[in-house]
């Protein structure tokens, strides 16, 4: 309302102006002149909604705002095959530009049409812009064959940024072997988000990790759908004598799921948000007819007690009867009293999967008086498709099950007023 006060003053106001500018024979009495502290709100709150075009136009206003519109204008730079790396050498690189320290953020997306391209030789033309860039705090590396590039240019993307990354995205990157993943991860100790899906890695010789004195201390582990194998960033992040992860995710295949219990158990209270994907290949290290152990030996999430948020996935594509008691042993371990969200996903072909849960024990674990702050659980079942070839209706799920509802099979958290379920 000040603003608009200003803009339109009264009219003993404007004589008043009027008078004055008559005497001093000026026309600054008219200007609005803004506190700098107002001024950099504004243009913050434009960059935060990535209007460029109204940012560029305050730039032009005046020389006091070029600086913050700057900040916002060149933050972030995303470089594909389409790009004009001539104009962006020219922009950022040459001796007479004072832009490149603007940059915070560097995309490199070696996809066409959302596939990885077969080349992105155009990565190493980019060089002397890479070089340029000397404080950029957020990687991210989509469809790069990693040993495809040049070593001059992977010593750059590892060496260059050694100090200054905060964030690292990966995502459906080839990396043949694990040598080359272990020294992405290992190029920036002050990584405080890693995120990866979509990208694999041989591990041939990386059994093992020796043990480090460094201490990790990350705000995101992100290891998300078909990264292959995963267990070669729990054991990356083992190898730390003290591990500090405050979210954590791991989306979980046919591999030995030690290595992830031994992680959950170093992380320890550390973990605030822990978000696990199973299928059902994890059963059967426990429920299988060479299996020696137990749901808690594996991953015992008791040595996870400040938890506030739990989110599970659960992938079961047996078509047949399948026991997945296992589901019920891991959420039966929950004992964070400060966990106030649960999340609870099944992804199956058949309501049948769900008769092996043992859902009383479900029930008690999580109405109990341990988890004195839980405000919500969200149950969500989902049945998946099927094979299509032998599907009549293009692959959808014939299930004529009638499974008894499961609100009714969570008596006390029903009653406790926590409990909501989805199912479709």
């Amino acid at each position: 309302m000040v603003a608009q006060s200003d803009a339109y003053p009264s009219n003993a106001a404007r004589q008043q102006c009027s008078s004055q500018d008559t005497r001093e024979g000026e026309s600054a009495g008219r200007t609005l002149h803004m506190p700098q502290e107002v001024v950099d709100m504004i243009i913050d709150e434009l960059g935060s909604t990535y209007q460029r075009a109204t940012l560029y136009a305050c730039s032009l206003t005046c020389r006091a705002w070029v600086h913050r519109c700057r900040m916002h204008i060149h933050s972030a730079i995303r470089i594909d095959h389409t790009s004009h790396i001539n104009r962006l050498i020219e922009l950022y690189a040459t001796p007479t530009s004072s832009l490149a320290p603007y940059v915070r953020s560097l995309s490199i997306d070696a996809c066409v049409d959302g596939i990885p391209a077969k080349k992105h030789d155009w990565i190493d033309t980019s060089r002397p812009l890479l070089r340029a860039l000397t404080r950029i705090e957020r990687l991210s590396l989509d469809g790069i064959a990693w040993p495809d590039l040049e070593l001059e240019t992977r010593e750059i993307l590892l060496d260059h940024y050694g100090e200054s990354i905060r964030d690292l995205w990966v995502a459906t990157c080839d990396f043949r072997k694990a040598s080359h993943l272990v020294a992405l991860l290992e190029a920036f100790p002050r990584v405080q988000s890693v995120r990866m899906e979509g990208s694999s890695w041989e591990e041939p010789g990386w059994d093992k990790f020796d043990q480090t004195d460094t201490t990790l201390r990350l705000h995101w582990l992100d290891v998300g759908d078909l990264c292959n194998p995963p267990s070669l960033v729990a054991r990356w992040a083992r190898r730390h004598r003290a591990i500090s992860i405050e979210n954590l995710h791991f989306s979980w295949g046919s591999e030995d799921p030690d290595i992830l219990g031994q992680l959950l158990r170093s992380a320890g209270d550390s973990v605030k948000l822990l978000s696990l994907t199973l299928d059902d290949t994890f059963g059967e290290w426990i429920t299988g007819e060479d299996a020696k152990r137990t749901t808690q030996e594996i991953l015992d999430l008791s040595h996870n007690r400040e938890l506030r948020t739990f989110r599970f996935v659960a992938r079961l594509e047996g078509c047949g009867p399948t026991d997945v008691s296992w589901i019920s042993d891991l959420l039966s371990q929950l004992i964070s009293p400060h966990l106030t969200l649960i999340s609870i996903y099944m992804e199956m072909p058949s309501h049948g999967h769900l008769e092996t849960v043992d859902w009383g024990k479900i029930d008690t674990a999580l109405s109990g008086g341990r988890l004195r702050d839980l405000k919500t659980v969200d149950l969500c079942t989902s049945l998946q498709l099927v094979n299509p070839s032998s599907s009549g209706d293009g692959g959808v799920s014939q299930d004529s099950s009638s499974p008894v509802p499961l609100i009714e099979l969570l008596p006390m958290l029903n009653k406790r007023g926590v409990l909501q379920i989805t199912e479709w």
